[in-house]
C-alpha cells in the first residue's frame, strides 16, 4: 500500500498544474511505490527530501531494488522547458545534511506516514540545459560535469558550490569550488592538518569550514570536554591562501585550546566593519608583539600576528586589570579600551601603553 512519498525543493506551484501530480500519485499508489512529485509537494507546503542522484532515469522500482536499509524514491523534477521528469533512486533516512552525500540535501519527507522522517533527496530540482563543473548532474543525465565549464570562483561559503565545498587553495589566486576529500572528516572535527578535512582548511583543531557571517554555518563545538561557539570571521593562514572567512572558536572572555591564541580579526563580505576576537594559529611573517606598525585600522592589524595595531604597537587582548602585558613591552598594562572602526565601536580589555597614541 502507498505509505508516504518523501518531500521534495521547488517553487510554488500554480493551483492550475495540480491535476497532473495528483493523477500521477493515484497510479503509483497502484504500483506500491513512493512517489515525490515536486510541484504537488511544494503547492502543500511540505518541505524536501533528500538520497542519491539517480542512475539514468530509474535505479529501482520498489524497496526491493535497493540494499537493507534504503527505500526506492520516486521523484519528479523539472526540465529546462517546466515540463515534469521522473526519476527513482535508493535513498536512506538522515538527521542532517551532513548525513548526506554531497549531491544531497536533507529534508523532512514523511508525506502520508507517521512519524515523519527525513530522507536524503537529489539536490538538483530542475534539469539544466547544461552541466556545469560543480559535483552535481545538473542536465539529469547521469554522468556528473561532463561540460566544459569552470567551477565557481570568489566564493565565500559553500552554499552556492553545488556538490562542491568552497576552498582556499594555497598560493591560490582565488577562493574557488572545488571537489571534497572523499575520505576526509566532516566540518567541526578534530584535525592536525588541512589533509584531515573536506576543504582543506584545519584551524586551531578543527575541521573549519568558510562561512559568511550571518548565516548558520558556524556552530557549537565541544573543545577539551566544553562547548565553545564558532564564529565566522577572516583566517590568517600560516601557508599563502587567498583570503578567506572560516568559522573559529570565539575567544572573548576564555582562552584558547592548546596550540593556538585569541586573535582580533575583521570578517569579509560585511559593509559594517565587523570585528571579533578567535583562536587562530600565528603567522610568523607577521609582525609580533611589541612591534611598531602604523595605525589602528584593519589594513594595518593584518600586518600584526595578533591582528590588532594599537598605540602604534602589535598588541592583543589581555584578561583584565592587573594581567600581565610584559610579553608586549615594558610599561604595558592591560586596559580596557575602545576601539573604533569606521562607524562601529568595541569594548575590550588590550595591553596597551598608556603613554602610547591610538
Amino acid at each position: 500500500m502507498f505509505e508516504r512519498a518523501p518531500v521534495v525543493v521547488g517553487a510554488p506551484f500554480p493551483a492550475r498544474q495540480l491535476l497532473r501530480p495528483i493523477m500521477y500519485i493515484m497510479l503509483n499508489i497502484r504500483r506500491r511505490r513512493w512517489v515525490a512529485p515536486l510541484g504537488l509537494l511544494a503547492a502543500l507546503g511540505v518541505h524536501a527530501a533528500c538520497s542519491p542522484s539517480p542512475v539514468g532515469s530509474g535505479e529501482c522500482a520498489t524497496d526491493a531494488d535497493c540494499r537493507a536499509g534504503s527505500v526506492c524514491l520516486i521523484d519528479v523534477k523539472d526540465d529546462v522547458s517546466g515540463e515534469p521528469r521522473t526519476f527513482s533512486y535508493c535513498t536512506t533516512a538522515c538527521a542532517s545534511d551532513a548525513s548526506c552525500p554531497r549531491d544531497r540535501q536533507c529534508r523532512d519527507g514523511s508525506f502520508a506516514r507517521s512519524p515523519r522522517q527525513s530522507l536524503c533527496v537529489d539536490r538538483v530540482r530542475t534539469c539544466l540545459a547544461e552541466d556545469p563543473s560543480n559535483g552535481l548532474d545538473d542536465d539529469c543525465d547521469g554522468t556528473v560535469d561532463e561540460d566544459a565549464v569552470p567551477a565557481a570562483e570568489g566564493c565565500l561559503d559553500s552554499a552556492g558550490c553545488g556538490g562542491f565545498v568552497c576552498t582556499a587553495p594555497v598560493d591560490g589566486a582565488t577562493t574557488v569550488c572545488g571537489p571534497s576529500n572523499p575520505s576526509a572528516a566532516l566540518p567541526f572535527a578534530p584535525c592536525s592538518a588541512g589533509a584531515d578535512c573536506d576543504n582543506d582548511l584545519c584551524v586551531a583543531g578543527l575541521c573549519s569550514p568558510m562561512c559568511r557571517f550571518g548565516t548558520d554555518t558556524c556552530r557549537g563545538v565541544q573543545v577539551e570536554g566544553r562547548e565553545r561557539r564558532t564564529e565566522c570571521a577572516r583566517h590568517v593562514a600560516a601557508e599563502p591562501r587567498p583570503e578567506h572567512n572560516s568559522c573559529q572558536i570565539e575567544c572573548s572572555q576564555e582562552r584558547c585550546p592548546a596550540g593556538s591564541t585569541c586573535v582580533w580579526r575583521d570578517v569579509l563580505g560585511t559593509l559594517d566593519d565587523q570585528h571579533l576576537f578567535v583562536c587562530s594559529e600565528l603567522d610568523a611573517q607577521l609582525l609580533p608583539l611589541g612591534a611598531a606598525c602604523p595605525s589602528n585600522s584593519t589594513e594595518d592589524d593584518l600586518k600584526c600576528q595578533h591582528g590588532l595595531c594599537f598605540g602604534f604597537t602589535c598588541t592583543r587582548r589581555c584578561g583584565g586589570p592587573g594581567a600581565d602585558c610584559s610579553d608586549v613591552g615594558p610599561g604595558f598594562s592591560c586596559i580596557e579600551t575602545t576601539l573604533i572602526y569606521g562607524l562601529r565601536e568595541f569594548q575590550a580589555s588590550i595591553c596597551r601603553d598608556l603613554g602610547g597614541g591610538s
